[in-house]
């Protein structure tokens, strides 16, 4: 039996716990650190996942949050057009998926690992 592990992660990570709650993870990380932070924790998830025996992985990039309905909802001022800079985070964050996919597909022997960005 083959399994195809399909992880898509961070987009609540970003609008809910960095962008929502003023004093919470904003107060402690810069974006950078925040999005180094998330990577980090993807790639512990990704090794443990393959520790378990998955090999067959796809890591799902964070869509443009800044287009989901709802924060097109609540940007009134602008007529709800799309927040730019929250998809310019999203194309910085995906970058670092992207490359962290890149290094452990080097590492974790007998694995195949995609990055698929949407």
């Amino acid at each position: 039996m083959i399994f195809f592990y399909l992880i898509s992660i961070e987009t609540n990570d970003f609008l809910e716990n960095y962008f929502a709650f003023l004093g919470g993870r904003s107060s402690q990380y810069s974006v950078g650190l925040y999005q180094d932070f998330l990577a980090r924790i993807t790639k512990d998830f990704v090794k443990k996942l393959h520790e378990l025996g998955a090999r067959k992985i796809s890591l799902g990039g964070v869509p443009p949050m800044g287009c989901m309905p709802l924060e097109r909802a609540t940007n009134i001022g602008t007529g709800g057009e799309c927040i730019g800079r929250f998809n310019d985070i999203v194309v910085q964050f995906n970058g670092k998926l992207e490359k962290l996919v890149e290094k452990l597909s080097k590492e974790l022997p007998g694995s195949v690992l995609v990055f698929s960005n949407p």
